[in-house]
């Protein structure tokens, strides 16, 4: 073998000439990979292994992290593998035998051309034949200028009793271990670079995933399931005080749930409220489990889980802390962890505020349809209930079709107001209690038209909820009113509230007519299928009420 011919692509390794290789030869394996090569390719050598170098309990420990043989010839493949064995071993710098413990505590080379009568000799290496070793350390940069010891590079070969190096071989193998440290320099940097880019990646889809969130639950969920997926945290548990109570709410969690009974009074809860309470600006950190002051209770539950870390992070509202985000660890976390899951839990806060006043808004939106629904029914005759029934079905009917909760919104107003141009009507045409004559027929027939250019004057009453007012009464078939429009061409929550309006119409007692039973009426809607109805919806709609009643046991 020439211990200084070019080196070529190797099986199984890409080639370093090629952009698949060089983007590889930055990777931290493959580099070591490379080294090892070109360590078997150097006279007398043929073994070649890496040990990575790292601190336990304040001593510095080599453990194996990859090898390379070449074979002399087909008949010595037993004694090479062999020979290779020794890459079990690990060593401490406290080890009183071997060459490496000395490395390790040195820091400086050790050669030997004839290793079995070297003072450091392990009997381990001399008994797999070993002749000659060669132990460099292998150094890497560090920010903040000095230099540390990340592995060593170890060269063995096996031989007869008299064996000499070519002049400059330990050089040579200081040059690669050299080269070596720079590489791993460079792959770490580069790795650690793209690591902060992922990093950033994920918090910033965190980020996104909860603003875009348009209620609480949905925020909530958002938060959590980042946490975890994301953040890899073992467990999380978001809590929003009650003012009222002075308790803490659960509103979101992962991992042991059993920990949330442990949530109480707030003055009580130190291991939530208190950290958050007197930091409102910051969060806090707690990586020494054992030493910190929780409560005993939490801290056992803590310790039996294996928590190593543990994080809380302030909820506010209005610039005041209203909860807390704790999240718990079983390994340690990154630095770079501690910031983004604050910068989260701010983020939250803010859609959380937002949420909250959006919700309250809705919530006195909605009480003021209800009213006006529960008006609008007591002076048309309708059965006491039919505004709220036909809602809560509406509600239902957009769940099963997967709706967001801008789209039930849209669809809840809609149903509220669904007949509010029935003010218009005189109460001698509204309440008459027989037929109706081809005129008074135009006029009751105008309700949805003039509910139409009623609604469309409030402010909150969007497009889609117009659409209900105005089209609840076309058909399918195109011979409902007031535009005679057909199939596909009729809004679909329009499509969606006309089965629910005649079911509910059909369903309960009226002035002119009795109650029909609940399957009377889903007969007469599945027999209307493709004439007055969507015939997909008809179908949906009517599973839809079946499990409904088989829920309730009705």
């Amino acid at each position: 073998m020439i211990w200084n011919q070019p080196l070529g692509p190797s099986p199984g390794l890409p080639d370093p000439a090629t952009p698949a290789g060089y983007a590889a030869a930055v990777d931290e394996r493959t580099v070591i990979r490379q080294a090892l090569r070109i360590v078997c390719q150097i006279c007398p050598f043929d073994t070649a292994a890496y040990f990575a170098v790292s601190v336990q309990d304040g001593v510095r420990v080599a453990r194996l992290v990859d090898h390379a043989t070449v074979l002399p010839n087909a008949t010595a493949e037993a004694a090479v593998t062999a020979r290779v064995a020794y890459i079990q071993w690990m060593a401490s710098e406290t080890d009183a035998v071997g060459a490496l413990p000395l490395v390790l505590r040195e820091e400086t080379s050790v050669f030997a051309e004839d290793y079995p009568r070297h003072s450091r000799a392990h009997p381990d290496w001399t008994a797999l034949g070993l002749k000659g070793c060669g132990l460099v350390p292998v150094h890497v940069d560090t920010p903040g200028g000095g230099r540390q010891l990340a592995g060593v590079l170890v060269a063995a070969a096996a031989g007869a009793a008299e064996m000499k190096w070519p002049a400059g071989t330990p050089s040579l193998l200081e040059r690669v271990a050299e080269q070596l440290g720079v590489s791993l320099a460079q792959a770490r940097a580069l790795s650690e670079l793209r690591s902060s880019f992922a990093f950033q990646d994920k918090l910033h889809a965190g980020i996104h995933q909860i603003s875009e969130a348009r209620s609480v639950p949905d925020a909530v969920d958002a938060l959590m399931e980042h946490l975890s997926a994301q953040f890899g945290a073992d467990s999380a548990i978001l809590c929003v005080m009650d003012d009222k109570e002075r308790e803490f709410e659960v509103v979101g969690s992962f991992g042991w749930g059993e920990w949330t009974d442990l949530v109480g009074p707030a003055e009580d809860n130190y291991w939530l409220w208190s950290r958050a309470h007197g930091r409102p600006q910051e969060g806090v950190t707690v990586r020494d489990i054992p030493r910190a002051a929780y409560r005993a209770a939490f801290k056992g539950r803590l310790l039996a889980k294996g928590v190593r870390v543990a994080t809380v992070s302030p909820i506010t509202f209005a610039g005041n802390p209203i909860g807390c985000l704790a999240c718990f660890w079983t390994t340690d976390i990154p630095d770079q962890l501690r910031p983004a899951v604050d910068q989260l839990a701010v983020v939250f806060s803010g859609v959380y505020a937002a949420l909250v006043e959006t919700q309250r808004a809705v919530d006195a939106k909605v009480q003021s349809l209800s009213t006006l629904g529960v008006a609008l029914e007591s002076r048309d005759g309708e059965t006491y209930g039919h505004t709220q029934r036909v809602v809560s079905l509406m509600q239902e009917f957009c769940e099963q079709l997967g709706f967001d909760t801008q789209q039930q919104e849209w669809a809840i107003v809609g149903a509220y107001l669904h007949d509010i141009g029935k003010i218009t009507i005189p109460d001698s045409i509204l309440l008459k209690p027989g037929p109706l004559t081809p005129s008074e027929r135009v006029i009751i027939e105008s309700h949805t038209v003039q509910g139409y250019n009623l609604a469309r004057r409030l402010s909150f009453v969007e497009k889609p909820s117009l659409d209900i007012i105005l089209s609840h009464h076309e058909r399918w078939d195109g011979r409902g009113y007031p535009n005679k429009l057909s199939g596909t061409s009729i809004p679909l929550m329009a499509r969606m509230f006309a089965l629910i309006d005649v079911y509910d119409a059909l369903t309960h007692r009226r002035p002119y007519k009795q109650a029909w039973s609940a399957a009377e009426a889903l007969q007469y809607l599945s027999s209307m299928a493709g004439t007055q109805f969507d015939p997909e919806l008809t179908k949906i709609f009517l599973d839809l009420v079946r499990h409904r009643y088989h829920r309730h046991g009705r």
